[in-house]
């Protein structure tokens, strides 16, 4: 059976197409669009229009994809995060969405970003790794989930409105450090040190290709 998903983050919108079958997963399809849609939340509580443009523009290019593979809606699983949590106009947004594209946008918790993002990598763990830390830096916000392997659990996570696209909105706007110390100091961070970290998503994988 062939299904989609796209996960509208506050940095990049993406795409996977998979054929799935007695569990064994086939990519078909695996694209990536920034569009920044989380670019100046802190300041405007909206989504700008430019931002909003190249993501219809690139949910519009994903609409054909899918199409050309015959997928019916009811196999079309859209998700968005944080920058969408926290806006005002994301609800219009997401209605001229539905309209145009027939896409229903599924908004999902801080706890819901934390159970599939760990759940999709501990799945792609080696054996011997019994439990570990995901660290998953996004557009507006950075999750770091205490997971168990076999059976698999959450054990503790935090999400930190903290990521790429606020902390260039920061450091342009002169008040990088001050947020920082902000964004951090409700957490207790010192329960995470000493443990095996993996890093999921956009900004961890790049930044190790660069220290590579």
């Amino acid at each position: 059976m062939k299904k989609a998903s796209i996960d509208i983050g506050s940095n990049t919108v993406l795409l996977l197409i998979a054929d799935i079958n007695d569990k064994e997963i086939y990519e078909l399809e695996n694209e990536s669009r920034v569009t920044a849609l989380g670019k100046d939340i802190d300041k405007t509580k909206e989504f700008a229009v430019e931002s909003m443009e190249d993501t219809f523009s690139a949910l519009s290019e994903y609409r054909e994809m899918i199409n050309t593979y015959n997928i019916s809606n009811e196999n079309i699983i859209v998700t968005a995060t944080e920058a969408s949590r926290v806006v005002n106009n994301s609800k219009n947004f997401f209605s001229r969405i539905k309209k145009d594209l027939s896409f229903d946008i599924q908004l999902i918790s801080p706890e819901g970003e934390a159970y599939y993002t760990s759940l999709g990598a501990q799945s792609n763990l080696p054996n011997e790794i019994t439990e570990c830390l995901i660290l998953d830096i996004g557009g507006a916000s950075t999750e770091i989930i205490d997971i168990e392997i076999n059976p698999f659990s959450i054990k503790n996570f935090i999400s930190i409105p903290f990521g790429s696209v606020r902390a260039t909105d920061w450091r342009n706007d002169g008040v990088f450090d001050q947020n920082m110390e902000q964004s951090f100091s409700s957490f207790k961070m010192e329960i995470y040190i000493g443990k095996k970290m993996i890093g999921v998503a956009g900004t961890v994988t790049s930044l190790a290709m660069m220290l590579s």
